[in-house]
């Protein structure tokens, strides 16, 4: 073999496999590699350390994004110049956006893969996993080695049920119908519960054995939440008094108190 086709073939060779995407500054698809730049260990990365980095710069691997965080996917129809956006954290997936119009360049962003609401051990509910991890980062004082909020477990924080709207307080005459509504919100989703105190002492929870009152109860219009209507069509709606409407649940209550009248 002359020494010509040796070098050629080294050249060949050589370009089958081009050296990592580390960037030229400014319109390149990587910026400028700066190894001072690159994570020293894991725990410099609040949502985790992904190897290998796509633009081929920090041997170790780079900090994944966080939730929100704009990132790139080789498996996504993603402009290269997306390659600085780097990958997402753990609990994370790259997803493209679906709220660009056609003529927009796409555009990925980090979502969580578990879209389920978490109890934290503030005792707060999150709408998921990696919304509680970043209020955690930013909750962490400055050099502290561990967060002060955690995952305290799945599914929302228990809590008393409370009355998101009730019904407002209402006058009827004796012949006219009466119709209320409310919601209520806790966790277990609670049940309403509609009770009435007349003013002559009497007191009944609703319907009771009244031929003539009606109460409907179904589940939404939101998570852990319950919508009720209760409906008077009798000659005498209720009469005088006062309606409480409450959430029943082992936890307490927070009960609201609405004036009812018939004349």
């Amino acid at each position: 073999m002359s020494p010509l086709w040796v070098l050629c073939a080294l050249a060949l060779a050589a370009g089958a496999a081009p050296p990592p995407l580390v960037g030229e500054g400014e319109g390149a698809p990587c910026p400028r590699c700066d190894p001072a730049a690159c994570p020293p260990e894991a725990s410099a990365c609040p949502f985790g350390l992904v190897a290998p980095d796509p633009c081929g710069c920090c041997a170790q691997g780079v900090c994944g994004g966080a939730e929100g965080d704009k990132c790139f996917d080789r498996r996504l129809p993603l402009p290269e110049d997306a390659l600085r956006f780097g990958p997402c954290g753990d609990m994370l997936r790259c997803e493209l956006r679906r709220d660009l119009k056609p003529r927009d360049e796409p555009e990925a962003t980090c979502v969580c893969q578990e879209q389920r609401p978490v109890c934290g051990t503030d005792n707060r509910t999150y709408d998921d996993e990696c919304q509680l991890r970043r209020e955690a980062v930013r909750a962490r004082p400055a050099g502290a080695a561990l967060a002060p909020l955690a995952l305290k477990h799945e599914g929302p924080c228990a809590s008393a049920p409370w009355v998101i709207s009730g019904p407002a307080d209402q006058h009827s005459s004796v012949h006219s119908s009466l119709a209320l509504d409310c919601e209520v919100k806790g966790y277990p989703t609670p049940n309403i519960i509609w009770e009435f105190k007349g003013e002559d002492g009497s007191f009944k929870v609703l319907p009771s054995d009244d031929l003539y009152v009606a109460v409907q109860v179904r589940g939404g219009p939101e998570p852990f939440m319950a919508t009720s209507w209760v409906a008077d069509r009798g000659p005498a709606p209720l009469r005088l008094g006062h309606l409480h409407v409450r959430g029943g649940q082992q936890r307490g209550h927070r009960p609201r108190l609405r004036t009812v009248s018939a004349r």
